[in-house]
């Protein structure tokens, strides 16, 4: 099973993740640091394969059970955004009491792009995808996208490959995305957000 995991996730990574990941500035090394400290070498080491290979991400439709969109209004530019963010889930991360983490693996003002990996309590692995587009002085607009990565957290040994070949296996995400991980983006930014539309992709 292993050894058909990894052929696969070398396959499935020449294909590129479904969830876009253009080039952008990497984590501050405040933020690695601090993910380091509060997952631990198993699940950093995991979630480093299966952030790119992201198999929960992969089959429409099957995915619609454990992924969320939601498009926001904001108020600032967004530079402004990216900047709050990072300063927001580095406070977020220790103050949460639920155990989640927050890491801010890409962010890119001059794309509009950034990328989060959301780490449940018992160390799920989501993936957050945020696109940014200017609307006029002071405003944009932000398209958030998440999606549970993996059936198997990665705190079980072997689940960052396990999890590849089991990307067409259904599983739900208990509404973490739209009840816990977008709210707490929202709040961590401490700027003026409005929901504009929101709910599960196909």
């Amino acid at each position: 099973l292993v050894t058909q995991a990894a052929a696969f996730a070398v396959s499935t990574l020449a294909v590129g993740p479904l969830l876009p990941t253009p080039a952008a500035a990497a984590a501050s090394p405040e933020a690695e640091e601090q993910a380091r400290r509060l997952l631990g070498p198993l699940v950093s080491a995991q979630a480093s394969l299966q952030r790119q290979v992201q198999p929960g991400a992969r089959v429409p439709l099957l995915r619609m059970p454990h992924a969320w969109q939601e498009h926001w209004e904001v108020r600032a530019d967004p530079a402004t955004f990216l900047a709050k963010l990072s300063a927001g889930l580095l406070e977020l991360n220790d103050k949460d009491t639920r155990g989640f983490v927050y890491v801010l693996d890409e962010s890119n003002p001059g794309t509009g792009h950034a990328q989060l990996s959301v780490f449940t309590r018992k160390r799920w692995l989501d993936i957050v995808s945020i696109d940014i587009e200017p609307v006029g002085p002071g405003r944009c607009t932000v398209d958030v996208r998440c999606v549970s990565s993996g059936l198997f957290p990665l705190s079980v040994p072997g689940a960052a490959l396990i999890n590849v070949p089991l990307g067409f296996v259904p599983f739900g995400d208990q509404s973490i995305s739209q009840r816990k991980t977008c709210p707490d983006i929202r709040r961590a930014t401490g700027l003026d957000i409005v929901v504009l539309s929101r709910g599960r992709i196909l």
